[in-house]
């Protein structure tokens, strides 16, 4: 295992080591750098939504709906491929070095099977575009389209292994390198060919170099960790954990992908170009949280081997508290006033998307509210229950979305919803999953379900909805930060309240 020498210590790496230090057995110390941590986390992710939020708004009103569409779904196509390609690779890593396990060695085991994985994947994809352009909708451009955004994809897909890599050893500082490696060279690259020349291949080019830089960074971090021989008692350790996974994994990818599939071949790209403005104008606010995925992982598994479970779990929830209420800041006026936001940020063309940006910003708050239940349950090895829970939840996406999506001449059951029929569909399976893996997180710990993050949303949305009625003639931007501002009120108000009944004991005196 390579290293640096403690002469050529630098000013990360001293960093890095303020931020790692010891795992405690002292329940207040461990969750204040939780807390530090995951905040250091969301913070550099805000930054890098700023970037990436510009530059989505730039690249959709250059394109236009249809051209946005075929970019939208060729990169669906590539998250598929990555998705299924992962087969719970990625979290079984995670959780095996937060166990302790040798990291070069299990390095060297993720790439010897991930890339030919992708590189089989990759020639699969290219034989279907090659088949059947016509019927996905795209012509002939959109194989080379595919073909393109499968590279980007892979390339993507190798690099945020690294920056998990890093995250999981709680090397933050280092895996926001990946990120912003990333992040600034697409936002001056991208927007530039969509300007030059407007149309979806030119921008699936220009986003190869962002690609190339954001995997080299994250190849220089994990070469200074150093790779191993594979270990055999290792590997089967690796394996046995992510087993259990890689349904969810393959039902997963299949699950996120049909809506997509199925708006672009009944209703074409330009139904697509509006579900992809929808889905990008509701994602970059999940990804701060998203970016704490992973390392609440890390965290419950080294929290788990230093204290009480009940501990953990009460840390883990303590952070979510405040993050709670910020999420629910975020999504009730895109609940409320969804078409407001959609005029105001991608323009009048794609006013269509409103009702779909009010169902995706639910699903991404059940999404996100999820995320401590998935890391509490997977700490907790409980793989084959939470994989259990997702292919059962992609399963039953896949079902609504058949039924209620494509036109009776696609499916006899269907309903022909459309674009605000796939929102639909995403919503209700985001609640359920939810819902399920609440459940699994009171039986593995014997805690009580969660109550606080329902509250916040339910207020949120109801001061939202107040001001919506009472400044309905306002401009948009003065309209939706008068929302923001009363769910602000509101919240506060219910953080005072109940943090005033917590600090009273049973009997009504102070505690």
């Amino acid at each position: 295992m390579s290293s640096q020498p403690p002469d050529g210590q630098g000013l990360a790496d001293i960093g890095e080591a303020a931020l790692e230090g010891p795992v405690s057995p002292d329940p207040a110390s461990w969750a204040r750098r939780l807390t530090f941590r995951s905040g250091l986390l969301v913070f550099f992710r805000v930054v890098d939504i700023g970037v990436n939020a510009v530059t989505t708004v730039l690249v959709a009103r250059l394109l236009g709906p249809l051209e946005f569409g075929a970019l939208g779904f060729a990169t669906a196509a590539a998250v598929l491929v990555y998705t299924l390609t992962d087969f719970g690779l990625t979290r079984a890593f995670v959780h095996q070095i937060a166990s302790g396990d040798n990291v070069p060695s299990s390095l060297t085991t993720y790439f010897a099977v991930r890339i030919p994985l992708l590189i089989v994947s990759g020639l699969a994809t290219l034989v279907l575009a090659t088949l059947a352009p016509a019927f996905l909708g795209l012509g002939t451009a959109g194989i080379d389209l595919l073909a393109i955004m499968f590279v980007v994809g892979s390339l993507r897909a190798l690099a945020s292994f690294g920056q998990v890599t890093l995250e999981a050893q709680q090397r933050v500082l280092a895996s926001q390198t990946v990120v912003f490696a990333y992040s600034l060279s697409f936002a001056l690259l991208v927007p530039a060919a969509a300007w030059r020349l407007p149309n979806a291949t030119s921008v699936a080019l220009a986003s190869l170099v962002p690609s190339v830089l954001g995997l080299a960074v994250a190849l220089w971090h994990l070469q200074r960790i150093g790779f191993g021989r594979p270990q055999r008692a290792l590997s089967r350790r690796y394996f046995g954990f992510a087993l259990p996974l890689v349904g969810a994994s393959v039902a997963g990818g299949i699950g996120e992908y049909i809506d997509k599939f199925l708006l672009q071949v009944s209703f074409g790209s330009l139904a697509m170009g509006y579900y992809t403005a929808a889905q990008r104008l509701v994602g970059p606010l999940a990804a701060p949280w998203g970016a704490v995925g992973n390392f609440l992982l890390a965290s419950v598994v080294r929290g788990r081997r230093a204290g009480d479970p009940k501990d953990v779990v009460t840390s883990v929830r303590g952070v979510e508290k405040l993050a709670s209420l910020l999420l629910a800041i975020l999504v009730a006026p895109l609940v409320v006033d969804s078409d407001g936001f959609v005029t105001l940020v991608f323009g009048e063309p794609y006013r269509p998307a409103a009702l779909a940006v009010s169902l995706l910003s639910f699903r991404m708050w059940t999404d996100t509210t999820n995320l401590s239940g998935m890391a509490l349950a997977l700490g907790a090895g409980r793989a084959r229950a939470y994989g259990n829970i997702s292919m059962a939840m992609s399963g039953l996406f896949v079902l609504l979305a058949l039924l209620i999506v494509p036109p009776p001449s696609f499916f006899f059951l269907s309903r022909g919803w459309g674009l605000d029929g796939a929102a639909a569909c995403s919503a209700i399976v985001g609640l359920f999953a939810l819902l399920t893996t609440e459940f699994l997180v009171t039986r593995t710990y014997q805690v009580a379900p969660r109550s606080w993050p329902f509250a916040c949303l339910a207020v949120a949305i109801f001061g939202a909805f107040c001001a919506r009625q009472w400044t309905g003639a306002a401009p948009d931007v003065l309209r939706i930060a008068i929302e923001v501002g009363v769910g602000c009120l509101l919240l506060g108000l219910l953080y005072v309240v109940t943090d005033h009944f917590k600090r009273r004991g049973p009997d009504g005196a102070s505690s």
